[in-house]
């Protein structure tokens, strides 16, 4: 989108990140951090690093950055110039400089985190040498340690792409596109493919860039949102970013290290939001009128902890960062623990609630009832209303509490009452139907053990008929046994037999083992003899292929020559040929003319003939000179 509208805000003085204090240790600034913060959707950045950085900068994007201090009076760090809003795509370019001698050899943490926050390193190199500079080997080296761990399009969206600005390319090229502007060392040709290059220009204040349309564009609109492993990262992921890599700076920083630190500080915010939801929901649902029951607490339960790890799961999409897993399973531990707090709520819920129920059918049925109605139908009648409201996991429980504690003691209070309100006669009657009872039960006891007498002597003749069946068996098996200890010794001897056969084919077994590896020893050394002749056929055929290369190289220049000569013999024909054809006319022109004056000869007088047929011959004293002669012709 290269006619999109690109409105530039430039800070009035560099603001700074990150920075290097006096005894090297490098912080965060709370200034820098809150203008980061503010950018709370994804954002792209450049840093721009080197010497004159911000002046080549300003000439490759035409663009001017108002009261910009000189790098070399700031400290070291990383400082804030400016941000590129995009009118109609919405991106956003933020624009920082990396304020470092970049040609030190030693490691600077402040480059590792130049190289994690950044989507783009504009890197201006004004070295003489044709070699990369010590920070591209810091970069590549990098490259090389997190490669074990990525793949190479993952690494390439993980670190910056890079543009170089250089005045010593290897090619006198004033822009190229992806590629290095130096030598690339053997040994760093695998990590550098790592790395996603987007070209590289001639430094515009010593020569004219070919391409300022090219290179402007690549750096406005090929510069990639800032990602890691697929998720962009909004202002505040880039300051959790930087804030997980000062954690790890003593030595060199743990890239992955601070990509899980700000993982988990996302994961946190995302997790507690996915409780929220699950608390909120189920902290009103306990304290519902009248109380669900465990069946509907459990399942409104289980639809929220899905709820709530659906939302977890689709927003925590972070790859390779073990801090998500760890805050899901934190999150599980935590959906369990209230799960546990609000089931004893709507426990205690239900308990109240329940209670109150009881008490109040207590008062209407229990104790408002009189003598007339049976404690039984007084006792159906309070559960029966007393379950056609009561709800909860309690209500059973408070049932059987007000059952063995309040019922009973008005049934308690009735019996007393009723004891005390009993006649002698009453009681007479009372003795003589107990009485009579207990005789009909005695009646029925004794004919239940007479039967139950004759069914045990049943059960003993079975029990002593099965007895001498068990010891016939008994004998049989033991008969059985002597035949099958015999048999058992006979199939021992031939076991043994066998053993001894298959022993000896063991150590016939082995001497063959040991024969034929002798025999794969002799192979292999074969095959070595075969392989060292075949490498040296291949190195014969390499060195026939080149001088075969060679030969058809040096028969294609001949071929050239050949063509050449044989055009320049083409010519030279072609103007021979054009020679003696006018040759060939002007001896047939000489011809005809000879043939007119013959013509004109044989119409003169033989003596005037011979003068001109024959000039050369001496005059005789009888010649007439030939004007004389043809003087007395024409008169």
């Amino acid at each position: 989108m290269s006619n999109d509208e690109v409105i530039w805000d430039w800070q009035t003085a560099p603001l700074a990140i990150v920075q290097e204090d006096d005894g090297g240790k490098i912080h965060l600034k709370s200034d820098g951090v809150t203008l980061l913060q503010t950018y709370d959707y994804p954002v792209a950045v450049v840093c721009l690093a080197g010497q004159d950085a911000e002046e080549a900068f300003q000439t490759i994007m035409e663009c001017s950055i108002d009261a910009v201090s000189a790098p070399s009076r700031r400290k070291n760090g990383i400082y804030f110039l400016g941000s590129a809003d995009f009118m109609r795509s919405g991106r956003c370019l933020l624009i920082f400089n990396v304020v470092l001698d970049l040609n030190i050899k030693t490691h600077s943490p402040l480059w590792d985190i130049a190289l994690l926050m950044s989507s783009l390193m504009v890197y201006v190199d004004q070295s003489q040498s044709s070699l990369p500079p010590p920070r591209i080997l810091d970069t590549l080296d990098v490259a090389q340690s997190l490669g074990h761990d990525c793949s190479a399009d993952e690494l390439k969206n993980f670190l910056s792409s890079f543009f170089w600005v250089t005045i010593n390319p290897t090619t006198p090229s004033s822009f190229q596109t992806t590629s290095w502007p130096f030598s690339d060392p053997a040994t760093t040709t695998r990590a550098g493919a790592f790395l996603h290059q987007l070209g590289w220009c001639t430094l515009p204040s010593l020569g004219s860039c070919a391409a300022p349309q090219a290179c402007r564009d690549r750096i406005l609109f090929e510069t990639r949102v800032k990602s890691i492993f697929g998720t962009d990262l909004p202002g505040e992921m880039l300051v959790g970013l930087i804030d997980g890599a000062l954690a790890h700076v003593d030595h060199a920083i743990d890239f992955f290290g601070a990509w899980n630190h700000v993982v988990g500080l996302k994961c946190q915010a995302i997790a507690a939001t996915a409780f929220a939801t699950y608390n909120d929901v189920l902290a009103e649902s306990v304290t519902e009128s009248p109380p669900m029951e465990f069946e509907m607490h459990d399942k409104l339960h289980g639809d929220l902890v899905q709820v709530a790890l659906s939302i977890y799961s689709t927003q925590a999409r972070f790859k390779k960062a073990s801090q998500r897993r760890h805050h899901k399973q934190a999150l599980q531990a935590k959906l369990h623990l209230t799960y546990m707090d609000h089931r004893a709520k709507l426990t205690a819920h239900s308990r109240r609630y329940c209670q109150d129920i009881a008490a109040k059918y207590m008062d209407e049925i229990v104790r408002a009832s009189g003598d007339a109605i049976s404690f039984q139908d007084t006792l159906g009648n309070f559960v029966t209303a007393y379950r056609s409201h009561a709800a909860g996991p309690a209500k059973d429980e408070v049932l059987a509490s007000c059952i063995t504690s309040e019922l009973a003691a008005v049934f308690d209070q009735r019996q007393a009452a009723a004891k005390n309100a009993w006649t002698d006669a009453m009681l007479a009657d009372e003795r003589r139907q107990l009485e009579a009872a207990y005789e009909a039960k005695q009646r029925a006891l004794t004919a239940h053990f007479e039967h139950e007498a004759a069914q045990l002597r049943t059960n003993i003749a079975a029990e002593q008929r099965m007895w001498t069946q068990m010891q016939a068996a008994k004998q049989s098996r033991e008969n059985i046994g002597h035949h099958e200890a015999k048999r058992a010794q006979e199939a021992l001897a031939a076991a043994q037999e066998t053993i001894l056969d298959l022993e000896e084919a063991a150590h016939k077994h082995k001497d063959d083992t040991i024969t034929a590896q002798a025999r794969i020893a002799a192979l292999e050394a074969q095959i070595e003899t075969q392989r060292n002749a075949i490498t040296e056929e291949a190195s014969l055929r390499a060195s026939l292929v080149d001088n075969l290369a060679e030969s058809i190289r040096h028969e294609k220049q001949l071929e050239e020559k050949l063509v050449a000569a044989s055009e320049a013999t083409t010519l030279a024909t072609q103007d021979l040929t054009k020679q003696l054809r006018l040759v060939s006319e002007e001896k047939t022109l000489l011809q005809t003319k000879l043939q007119d004056l013959y013509l004109k000869v044989t119409a003169l007088p033989e003596t005037m003939q011979q003068l001109v047929l024959r000039p050369d011959d001496p005059p005789s004293e009888e010649s007439v000179d030939f004007s004389d002669a043809l003087r007395s012709y024409m008169s």
